[in-house]
């Protein structure tokens, strides 16, 4: 069952409940992408997080991955289509079309050991949908993520 509870508190207290696979969209205010991601890479178990594609770009990203070999990384499903967020305060909505994001929202999934048998397994699930799927290195070979994320990030 779920239960409405402080995740970092939860954490902090070392009271994280069992579970086989995290699937989240944290918040992407300042602090928050990162954390949450530093807690699934130490948890060593799978996990599914939903943030914007420049994360992979991110400084704190390769930090927390810089011991990890390049095929046993996270990949990624990235939608054809942007995701579109509600947010509750107008002030963050765009003039264009009411849009809440500049960037598109990923799927940045990690199967700790077994990253390479499940990006084929995906490219095969999704390959004639209007998703695709990256390991890391295409994204970077290919310029798919703005680099320059100062400020974004």
């Amino acid at each position: 069952s779920h239960q409405n509870a402080d995740f970092y508190k939860t954490v902090e207290d070392k009271n994280v409940p069992s579970y086989d696979i995290l699937t989240t969209n944290p918040p992407y205010s300042k602090g928050h992408k990162e954390r949450t991601l530093a807690f699934c890479i130490a948890s060593k178990k799978p996990w599914m997080l939903l943030v914007p594609n420049y994360v992979c770009a991110a400084p704190y990203f390769h930090r927390v991955l810089k011991h990890r070999s390049m095929d046993d990384r996270p990949f990624f499903l990235a939608p054809h289509v942007k995701y579109e967020y509600q947010h509750r305060d107008p002030k963050h909505v765009s003039r264009i079309k009411g849009q809440t994001a500049p960037f598109y929202g990923w799927w940045f999934m990690d199967f700790p050991g077994r990253n390479q048998w499940f990006l084929e397994r995906c490219r095969n699930v999704f390959k004639d949908k209007p998703v695709d799927v990256y390991a890391e290195s295409e994204v970077h070979e290919k310029g798919l993520v703005p680099y320059n994320t100062r400020q974004l990030v």
